[in-house]
């Protein structure tokens, strides 16, 4: 089946190739939105190879720490790393399934002190700039010191059930192919516009949103136009319903296009 991974030696060039010098910072999401890829500790031992080549810092998006299916592992940046250093960021949104509750935090790993400014700025930003919900802050330290771990086993096995039932309900509907997810609660479906009759996956989008009131995000809008991006958190019924709906607007559009 196929799956996400980091292109090394694109990695590499992109860094390579920054004849401007403007690259402060390579930036790394894991798990991963949109794919719901998870990176191997290889993987991500390269990407610290990269970074201290250049000197670089490394942004860890990791606001889906932990989250993985079953057969993956979850790797930190910042446990991998004995010199690069790590600007992590994570928040309660995802594991929790309360984005609206908007609190998050970022964390410096920065074994030789290298980031100083970086503190200096953070702090100025979050006095100045930032007002998380005082009445949701009193309850940061609960969920994450109370919470019992059954629950993160739990919410995992039904993402990883949502998308395995949604992948199935998809599977041979010419035009579309889901790509397995390990983790987050996404999943990236690659669309064969030219099949379905549409010049892009924006317009199919918006069309099927139209037609079945189902709603997707482009790919374009992660640049990687072709697919369209699927949420796996809503209840397994309405998940069947919207892959239900999905076949027969493509099985609709495949007739109109044979006429």
């Amino acid at each position: 089946s196929l799956l996400w991974a980091i292109d090394q030696d694109s990695l590499a060039r992109a860094v390579e190739d920054d004849s401007s010098g403007t690259a402060r910072a390579i930036l790394v999401n894991n798990p991963a939105n949109p794919t719901g890829s998870v990176f191997s500790r290889t993987q991500l031992q390269h990407v610290i190879g990269v970074a201290e080549k250049y000197d670089l810092p490394i942004v860890g998006d990791e606001i889906y720490a932990n989250m993985v299916f079953d057969g993956c592992e979850y790797h930190s940046l910042s446990s991998l790393s004995a010199s690069v250093p790590v600007l992590e960021v994570g928040g309660i949104a995802k594991q929790y399934m309360v984005p609206g509750w908007r609190v998050g935090w970022a964390l410096v790993h920065d074994r030789d002190g290298k980031m100083h400014q970086v503190r200096r700025g953070l702090h100025t930003l979050a006095t100045v700039t930032l007002g998380p919900c005082s009445l949701v802050q009193p309850v940061v330290e609960t969920l994450l010191m109370e919470t019992p771990e059954d629950y993160y086993k739990e919410t995992m096995l039904l993402l990883e059930e949502h998308a395995r039932v949604f992948a199935s309900e998809l599977k041979g509907v010419q035009g579309l192919e889901v790509v397995s997810p390990q983790g987050a609660m996404y999943a990236m479906v690659r669309v064969d516009c030219g099949l379905l009759g549409f010049d892009s996956d924006v317009d199919l989008s918006r069309q099927l949103l139209e037609e079945e009131s189902v709603f997707v995000l482009p790919g374009q809008c992660f640049e990687s136009p072709g697919y369209v991006r699927v949420v796996l958190s809503p209840p397994l019924d309405k998940l069947t319903e919207a892959a239900r709906r999905l076949r027969e607007f493509c099985a609709r559009h495949r007739a109109e296009q044979r006429g």
